[in-house]
């Protein structure tokens, strides 16, 4: 198992009155696929955007900025309970395969074997060319993709070049213009377009993809 990216920070260095805190990403679920019989998960957490507890000896303190309107805002912040031992959703595998994602970071396909969730293909995902908006959508749906596209969409993110997959791209759930791809994704959407200095699109939210595991900050004496 990968372990989370731990920062030490020095008592004479810091007023912090928690010992210890743990950053959790909300991740985007950008859709499923089948490999043979095991189903597939591929998902992309977002680094502006956190669910956060901060520990102490006399209290837990939850501080977070995922907006309100973000889909299964609840389950993202059950999964990152699961480091103070308080996650109620063990059973759930949307919950596993958060916190998976909290162990590795980046654009991943998780494969489910038996009961179990497994990372399968694992991308860094290139933020200095691509920018990312993502919008949420009160329908419950979750989109389908091809194992080929979902693979072939990893490789495109790591180079940021989406015009990789324009040939596997197919509506609904994928649109693919000049320089940028719309994907559905559970209960929302996601834009991904070439860097052009612009943070805003009407409706969506600006989001930066998080290549890095959980964060874990230790207060030391």
């Amino acid at each position: 198992m990968v372990k989370r990216l731990e920062t030490i920070v020095s008592k004479e260095k810091s007023s912090w009155n928690f010992n210890v805190l743990y950053s959790c990403p909300y991740v985007i679920v950008l859709g499923k696929t089948r490999i043979d019989d095991y189903e597939c998960f591929a998902v992309l957490p977002v680094l502006n955007h956190r669910f956060n507890i901060l520990v102490s000896e006399k209290e837990n303190l939850i501080i977070h900025n995922i907006p309100s309107s973000f889909p299964y805002m609840d389950l993202v912040m059950n999964t990152c309970m699961f480091f103070i031992g308080k996650s109620k959703c063990s059973e759930n595998d949307l919950c596993k395969v958060f916190w998976h994602t909290y162990y590795y970071g980046g654009y991943i396909i998780f494969i489910k074997i038996g009961e179990e969730i497994h990372p399968f293909n694992i991308e860094v995902v290139n933020t200095e060319k691509l920018a990312f908006y993502y919008k949420p959508i009160k329908e419950s749906f979750t989109p389908e993709h091809s194992y080929e596209f979902l693979s072939l969409l990893g490789i495109a993110l790591r180079l940021g070049e989406i015009k990789l997959v324009k040939n596997l791209c197919r509506e609904p759930n994928c649109v693919y213009r000049v320089n940028s791809l719309l994907l559905k994704t559970l209960d929302g959407e996601l834009i991904i377009m070439k860097k052009n200095g612009v943070k805003h699109l009407p409706k969506y939210y600006y989001i930066v993809p998080d290549n890095n595991p959980a964060r874990n900050v230790v207060k030391i004496n």
